[in-house]
C-alpha cells in the first residue's frame, strides 16, 4: 500500500492536511534537484509538498466551487466537498465496497448499482476515471445520477506514471486497477456520448516542463506559478471536465 494512501486512510483529515503542509514547507526550503534517471519521489511528490496534479485539481474545483452545492456526491471521502462546497445541503460519499467508514453509498459507477437516479446536484469524480475499465458506462451513470441542471466535475489523467499498487485509488476504493491515460479529445468524446455536446466544457493543464516535473515527482511548490500556469496543448498532463445535465 502506498504511503500517501495509508496516511489518508489512517489519519483524520486535519492531521493529514497538517502533514501535507509540513511537506510543503520542506519543499520550499529544498533546492530543486537535478533530473536524473530515477524519480525524486515515488509518491507523486507528496513527500515533498503538493503533487502537481492535486494543485491543478484544487484550482479547477475552486474555479467551479459555485457548482458544489445542494446534494453532493464525492468518491472516497468528503475532502473537496468540505474544502470548497458552497451551500451544500447533503454530502454523500461513494465507495465500491463495504469498509470505508465515510461512505454513505456503496455502489458501482459502471453498473449503476446502489446509485440513485436524478438525485444529485453535483458529482465530484476525482482521480477515479483512470481506475475504471468500462469508462463509458461510468459516465452514463454520472449523467443518470444528476438532477436536471446538476453538474459533473471530473478529472482525466493525461501524462503520468503508472501506479504499481493494484489497490491504488481513493481511500476505500478496493480492487481498482490503473487502466487509462486520456487526451482532451478522448475526454470530450466520452462526456459528449452521455451529455449534450454544448453542455460539456473541457480544459487542460500541462507543458513539457510540468510533464517532466510530474513524472520525476517534484511538488508544485518546487515550480514557479508561471511554470504551473503555462499550458502547451501538446503536453496534456491533466484534463478537466465540467458537464451539465440539461434542465
Amino acid at each position: 500500500m502506498r504511503l500517501s494512501r495509508l496516511a489518508r486512510r489512517v489519519l483524520p483529515a486535519p492531521a493529514f492536511d497538517a502533514l501535507v503542509r509540513i511537506g510543503q514547507r520542506v519543499a520550499r526550503s529544498r533546492p530543486r534537484e537535478p533530473m536524473g534517471i530515477r524519480p525524486v519521489s515515488d509518491i507523486w511528490g507528496l513527500d515533498r509538498g503538493t503533487p502537481i496534479e492535486i494543485y491543478w485539481i484544487r484550482e479547477f474545483l475552486r474555479a467551479h466551487r459555485a457548482d458544489i452545492r445542494g446534494r453532493v456526491l464525492e468518491v472516497g471521502d468528503r475532502r473537496y466537498t468540505n474544502e470548497l462546497g458552497q451551500g451544500v445541503d447533503r454530502s454523500d460519499v461513494l465507495d465500491l465496497m463495504e469498509g470505508n467508514p465515510e461512505a454513505t453509498i456503496v455502489g458501482d459507477l459502471v453498473s449503476g448499482r446502489g446509485i440513485p437516479d436524478a438525485s444529485f446536484d453535483c458529482l465530484l469524480i476525482v482521480n477515479t476515471f483512470l481506475l475504471i475499465y468500462e469508462i463509458g458506462a461510468a459516465i452514463r451513470t454520472c449523467h443518470r445520477a444528476l438532477r436536471p441542471g446538476g453538474v459533473l466535475l471530473a478529472n482525466f489523467t493525461g501524462i503520468a506514471r503508472r501506479a504499481e499498487d493494484p489497490g491504488y485509488g481513493p481511500p476505500g476504493w478496493h480492487g481498482a486497477g490503473d487502466f487509462w491515460r486520456y487526451t482532451s479529445v478522448s475526454a470530450r468524446r466520452l462526456c459528449e456520448e452521455a451529455f449534450q455536446a454544448d453542455h460539456v466544457a473541457i480544459s487542460v493543464r500541462g507543458s513539457v516542463r510540468t510533464a517532466a516535473a510530474s513524472l520525476y515527482g517534484l511538488a508544485a511548490e518546487e515550480l514557479t506559478l508561471a511554470e504551473l500556469d503555462l499550458v502547451d496543448p501538446r503536453f496534456e498532463v491533466a484534463i478537466f471536465a465540467r458537464a451539465v445535465r440539461p434542465r
